[in-house]
């Protein structure tokens, strides 16, 4: 069911209309979704948590550091129409406080793992020293730049795109 609810306009449709595309009846919704921010809430945790796992398994992979990275931002910027920011912005008024903190939540989980991530690179002194909660919010940041349009439609493709992000983060700006 959240894979059809995340296609469309979250919180602007109906649960019969919900109901509809899952080819459910809208009482089978209300059995497991109490109104549409439930169902709202679970489906953006949902696509969170799959996130995280994705990144998890990106991470795992026996490649080279940079490759990880670019693999990582070809997936967000191929898959992930928005930031959880937005998503929770724009439903916030619809949502309550343990809604939000659960959204907020596997969204944390994303940058754990990257945070763990690059706290293991430090270690194996393939990163220099720095904070790596921080570091993991600017990666993820750069990433969510990715989806302006000003900035999207400099590239021909996504993964140039992806390339840019990645050696800006990794290389840094270049400042003499």
């Amino acid at each position: 069911m959240e894979e059809n609810y995340g296609i469309v306009d979250r919180l602007k449709i109906s649960l019969q209309q919900i109901a509809e595309a899952c080819q459910v009846t809208k009482a089978t919704v209300y059995y497991y979704f109490e109104n549409k921010a439930a169902l709202y809430t679970d489906a953006l945790t949902q696509s969170l948590r799959f996130a995280n796992a994705k990144v998890q398994q990106l991470l795992r992979q026996g490649m080279p550091v940079v490759d990880k990275l670019r693999e990582i931002a070809v997936a967000h910027l191929s898959n992930v129409p928005a930031d959880p920011e937005t998503f929770i912005s724009k439903a916030e008024h619809h949502l309550n406080p343990k809604q939000i903190e659960k959204i907020r939540d596997a969204e944390n989980a994303i940058h754990m793992t990257m945070n763990d991530f690059f706290a293991t690179l430090q270690a194996d002194g393939q990163l220099s020293e720095a904070d790596t909660y921080l570091l993991a919010h600017f990666y993820t940041g750069a990433l969510m730049m990715g989806h302006r349009s000003s900035v999207r439609n400099l590239f021909p493709a996504v993964e140039a795109l992806a390339d840019r992000i990645v050696d800006l983060f990794w290389r840094g700006a270049g400042a003499p």
